[in-house]
């Protein structure tokens, strides 16, 4: 009899034992990964590698009459776990009394699940999908596991190319918690927290974002409306012994930290310890501004910012055009004047045209001959004239009668360049050379018939120069 006793205790012990384990305790054989058509509900989790992180149904504070999904932060004997991402509401639930602050579910009814590449909660009693992450892509959905990091991140990516993300619970920071390895930015990535009151039928949600105007700052939003109208604002600033790190417009809470930041859904805002059950080391002092307010300081120093840029830009056109119009009257031939066909050519155009003045053809008594080309011009001579005080008598002499006369005996003179101390003519090229070189050489075979109308042509040139030019 004595022994029936004992063993019918032992069953007893041993039922209890099995219920609470089944109930309350985790699975011991967690993984961090969650594979595509995997389900997670009742006590299964994905728990973090360093065993610092776990994603699943949970309670803050025992007896566990209401269980939320989300991240829990359990790398801690002594202390409870701590929820540092949860989903928010949508504007649907509203209605419904049976939210909680933290959008609780049943763990025996609901299922978190990745199909087609979207991460959702789901009611199993309903078929109502919670929550989703809204990241469906078929073409990705064989290939996406979720995997909860050791730093609290849950991320969705690829399964052979780790670095190629396609969601992550850092980039949606729900539920007011930033942790270490967590950024904060100007819009998208912000810090939000919201609850549902009950009694009134409204939602009191805050939100935290990235102010770029001073180091480590932030600005508050807080709300106190069913939808997401902002009332108040504030703006303030870290504590200076926080270790952040800043990378463009986002503020990265270092990964070495111990710290994370807290903000709930009344707008305040602290900073607490991980491994010291939450210790509190700091919390913004906050002074609420109205809204109003804040859209006229802002709009005040955006249309400073606006009239600033306005003014800067005008000036670096202006400054642009006075260049450009250097450049053009330095390198563009332009008439002498509206009666003339003579062309002012800069030296940069003519130095161009003539290769450096590499091609010499001869040299006389004020300067040197060179050949060159010119867009739009046959092939030119230019006289280049020495800097002395007779040669400036010849260039204005011969660019104020050969360069306004035509006659076919008389070389054509094209244009000139009278830049600094820089003397040019640009002449008609003669293929055939000087005429010193056929007269007076030795070589030089030119018979008495081409003597004759050389020296007519001369002679026709003279008699046009000295009697019928009117010039």
């Amino acid at each position: 009899m004595e022994k029936a006793w004992r063993f019918f205790l032992s069953v007893i012990i041993f039922l209890f034992i099995w219920i609470m384990t089944s109930s309350r305790c985790k699975s011991a054989h967690a993984t961090d990964t969650l594979i595509p058509d995997q389900v997670l509900s009742g006590n299964h989790t994905l728990l973090s590698k360093n065993g610092a992180f776990e994603l699943g149904f949970n309670c803050e504070s025992p007896p566990c009459s209401e269980f939320t999904f989300g991240i829990w932060y359990v790398n801690s004997s002594t202390c409870r776990p701590l929820l540092v991402w949860y989903f928010p509401w949508t504007e649907s639930w509203y209605s419904d009394s049976s939210i909680s602050p933290y959008l609780t579910s049943d763990p025996w009814t609901s299922f978190f699940s990745l199909s087609y590449g979207n991460l959702q909660l789901t009611d199993h009693s309903t078929s109502t999908i919670i929550w989703s992450s809204a990241t469906r892509m078929k073409d990705t959905s064989t290939s996406a596991v979720a995997v909860l990091l050791d730093n609290g991140n849950l991320v969705l990516r690829d399964q052979v190319n780790t670095s190629l993300l396609f969601w992550q619970s850092f980039a949606n920071l729900l539920g007011g918690t930033l942790l270490p390895g967590g950024w904060l930015g100007l819009d998208a990535e912000m810090l939000f927290s919201a609850k549902y009151n009950h009694s009134d039928g409204c939602c009191v949600s805050s939100y935290l974002v990235r102010n770029t105007n001073q180091p480590k700052g932030f600005t508050i939003f807080h709300s106190t409306d069913c939808v997401y109208g902002t009332d108040l604002y504030y703006s303030g600033t870290f504590p200076s012994w926080m270790d952040f790190l800043e990378d463009g417009d986002s503020l990265f809470l270092s990964n070495s930290s111990d710290l994370y930041v807290r903000l709930d859904s009344d707008g305040t805002l602290s900073v607490a310890k991980l491994g010291d059950c939450g210790t509190l080391l700091w919390s913004a002092p906050v002074s609420w501004q109205k809204h109003s307010d804040y859209s006229m300081q802002e709009k005040s120093h955006s249309r400073l910012v606006l009239t600033t840029t306005t003014i800067g830009v005008l000036i670096v056109l202006m400054l642009i055009g006075l260049f450009l119009f250097w450049i053009r009257r330095k390198s563009v031939e332009r008439p002498l004047n509206c009666n003339s066909t003579v062309i002012v050519f800069s030296e940069a155009h003519i130095k161009k045209a003539t290769k450096s003045f590499s091609q010499k053809l001869g040299e006389g008594g004020f300067g040197c001959v060179f050949k060159g080309a010119l867009p739009g011009f046959p092939l030119v001579a230019v006289k280049k004239l020495k800097c002395t005080t007779q040669a400036e008598k010849q260039f204005r002499a011969e660019v104020q009668t050969i360069g306004i006369i035509r006659h076919v005996n008389l070389v054509r003179l094209f244009g000139f360049c009278a830049q600094g101390r820089t003397r040019l003519l640009v002449y008609e090229y003669m293929e055939n050379g000087s005429l010193n070189s056929h007269l007076f050489q030795k070589t030089a075979k030119l018979t008495w018939d081409i003597r004759y109308h050389i020296a007519l042509g001369t002679a026709r040139g003279l008699a046009y120069l000295h009697e019928e030019c009117k010039e």
